[in-house]
């Protein structure tokens, strides 16, 4: 008798100190992601259990990541989620990546931008794709010391139309398509950086004949015959160009399949 009580008694404290262990998510965190659902116009995409408490688990919510209780990632990429953040969603201290790709929530990714992330010191992956994302970047962005990966995509037309830019640095990114012909309109323009990004096809005879103090190329995909370059100092290795030799022109059938391609 004395030994089943003894066991009845470890047994009991061992579920005891795995429930203490176990714990449940950080209260904070959790009244964050209810807020988050309660504002979006189809919550039911998340899959999040209605009367649940605890997102960290076992199990955890769909597309919560956690270390400890408190929540580190959220996933949502590609479930067209619609609505806002909360304004407190800078509250999630400890989130280290953040998915929102391909989502409607165009005004999230602005206040994500502009509030929501200006205190998340652990931030560590912004990934803000697809988001139609508008107007400048802050200032803020720059001094996050803990972010390690940030991309943007999409094509680069708009660049033309801001003919009072003096620098426009786009290195690093997952920028596609053409660099714009009508480029050639930003006099003002003297530093280009499009560093390693996935930019496309022929480089324009504009942008050759800008007297740019600094062009950066490096690392896309430029085709077709290299120009000679009117910039100071350009830079454009890493590009699949027909010939090595500034100013050299392609075969007639490579130009003639090239045209086709841009086509």
């Amino acid at each position: 008798m004395e030994c089943c009580t003894r066991i009845a008694f470890i047994v009991s404290f061992l579920v005891f100190s795995v429930s203490i262990v176990r714990g449940v998510t950080d209260p904070k965190d959790l009244a964050v992601l209810n807020q988050f659902r309660k504002g979006l116009e189809n919550a039911e995409l998340l899959q999040w259990p209605a009367n649940g408490d605890d997102p960290c688990g076992p199990p955890s919510w769909p597309h919560i990541y956690c270390s400890g209780n408190r929540v580190s990632q959220i996933q949502v990429r590609g479930l067209g989620l619609k609505g806002p953040l909360p304004e407190n969603f800078n509250q999630l201290s400890m989130l280290s990546n953040i998915g929102l790709n391909r989502t409607s929530l165009v005004e999230s990714c602005h206040l994500l931008v502009v509030g929501a992330i200006a205190g998340s010191a652990q931030l560590k992956n912004l990934t803000l794709m697809s988001c139609n994302l508008a107007g400048p970047l802050p200032e803020f962005l720059g001094n996050m010391s803990s972010l390690e990966s940030e991309g943007m995509t999409g094509p680069i037309d708009v660049m033309a139309t801001m003919e009072s830019l003096t620098s426009l640095w786009l290195h690093g990114n997952h920028f596609s398509g053409k660099i714009p012909d009508n480029i050639g309109n930003l006099v003002s323009l003297q530093d280009l950086n499009l560093n390693k990004n996935d930019l496309v096809g022929l480089v324009p005879a504009s942008l050759a004949n800008m007297a740019l103090a600094h062009l950066d190329l490096n690392n896309n995909r430029f085709m077709g015959p290299m120009p000679k370059f009117k910039a100071v100092n350009a830079t454009y290795e890493a590009n699949p160009f027909c010939l090595p030799n500034p100013g050299a022109p392609c075969a007639p059938e490579v130009m003639a399949l090239l045209e086709f391609l841009m086509g």
